[in-house]
């Protein structure tokens, strides 16, 4: 499995959403829950950005078509068509996009967005929502995001020699070192260690690291 594979699948776990199908017309979007997702390949190289994007409309959520996403001040615009859907663990219904990207080489731009979807029928509902991050992040090195964000929380991706994920959640105490990890999980080769900031919505995805490495 590629880096871009496991990424998405991880993105996936940091909703902690599950895929599902649910119950007309889509009426008005209640709610929206952003992740800023900040990607280190290496420990040298400068990180990628995307955003995740999810939102939560009265209606049908299965009749959305596309959704829109526009910076109010630069007017930098993503649009998806046949968005994704699923659902959270309380049973609600979201509709959304884990990769809006950037320009090349450009961060994501801080601040307010308009927010567009549209159904089956072309009818369109409009929302807004916001994002923030520590602009000292895109600067600093991964093994340094633990002392910049001392209150994020850590947490573990494990995958096995196919590159399948687990494990993902809350690092335990008792995972002092990578031969901890194997103890526990025998078929886990690589590791990734998320930091998520800001409640959640700023997340910190450090490079692969092998398991078998010494530490």
């Amino acid at each position: 499995m590629g880096r871009f594979a496991k990424a998405a699948a991880l993105a996936s776990c940091v909703f902690s959403f599950l895929l599902t199908d649910c119950s007309n017309t889509v009426n008005s979007i209640s709610h929206v829950n952003t992740v800023v997702v900040i990607d280190y390949a290496a420990e040298t190289s400068a990180p990628s950005m995307r955003l995740s994007l999810f939102a939560e409309t009265t209606g049908d959520e299965r009749q959305v078509e596309s959704i829109r996403a526009v910076h109010n001040t630069s007017g930098l615009e993503w649009t998806c068509m046949h968005p994704k859907k699923i659902t959270s663990q309380n049973n609600v219904l979201w509709t959304g996009y884990t990769n809006f990207v950037p320009p090349s080489g450009s961060p994501l731009p801080q601040g307010w967005y308009s927010l567009y979807y549209v159904d089956a029928a072309g009818e369109e509902c409009s929302g807004s929502f916001s994002i923030s991050y520590d602009a000292k992040i895109l600067e600093t090195p991964p093994s340094q995001i633990p002392a910049l964000l001392p209150a994020a929380e850590a947490y573990v991706a494990l995958y096995d020699e196919q590159g399948i994920m687990i494990f993902y959640g809350l690092r335990p105490e008792h995972w002092k070192t990578n031969a901890d990890i194997s103890a526990e999980y025998g078929l886990a080769r690589k590791m990734r260690v998320c930091y998520r900031a800001n409640n959640g919505t700023v997340v910190c995805m450090l490079p692969e690291t092998n398991l078998t490495d010494e530490e």
